[in-house]
């Protein structure tokens, strides 16, 4: 307090001021460096070590199917593949969508699964698959999945 009146000075009014703006930047400080908040998800080595193999097992079924003839490259033949990378494609957006602020990478294996599907939709329906359909997707899914393994990897730098 600055007192009555009587004993007020410039003094007393310029130590009140600095003890106020003090008390105030402590305060300030102190809620920011208490309150920071996490904008991404902590890296997951689970997580990269995941993506990198789901990319794997598509690249596989893409360049298998691409060493094929195209009249061997039934959906029949491949319904167990399709099957097989449906599940990890599932396990890896469970994975996701129980992690902290991770709304990209969610989005990202929502995106990977909905292709997969919509994929093996098309194969089921035209019971084959063309040269171009393979070297298409093929790059759709690995530039999809380099940029989640990018993404997941660069968590890591910030520790």
């Amino acid at each position: 307090m600055l007192g009555t009146p009587e004993n007020v000075s410039l003094s007393n009014i310029v130590q009140f001021t600095i003890k106020t703006r003090l008390a105030f930047l402590c305060c300030s400080l102190g809620a920011l460096t208490g309150c920071a908040t996490q904008l991404v998800a902590p890296y997951d080595q689970a997580s990269l070590k995941q993506m990198e193999q789901i990319s794997t097992q598509i690249n596989r079924f893409y360049l298998t199917q691409s060493y094929l003839d195209k009249p061997q490259r039934s959906f029949v033949a491949a319904q167990q593949h399709y099957l097989d990378i449906e599940v990890s494609l599932h396990t890896l957006k469970t994975r996701q969508s129980i992690r902290p602020v991770n709304s990209e990478t969610l989005k990202q294996s929502e995106l990977a699964l909905t292709w997969w599907q919509e994929d093996r939709t098309k194969h089921q329906k035209k019971n084959s698959l063309s040269d171009f359909m393979i070297k298409r997707r093929m790059e759709q899914y690995q530039k999809l999945f380099i940029s989640m393994i990018r993404g997941e990897a660069a968590k890591n730098m910030d520790n």
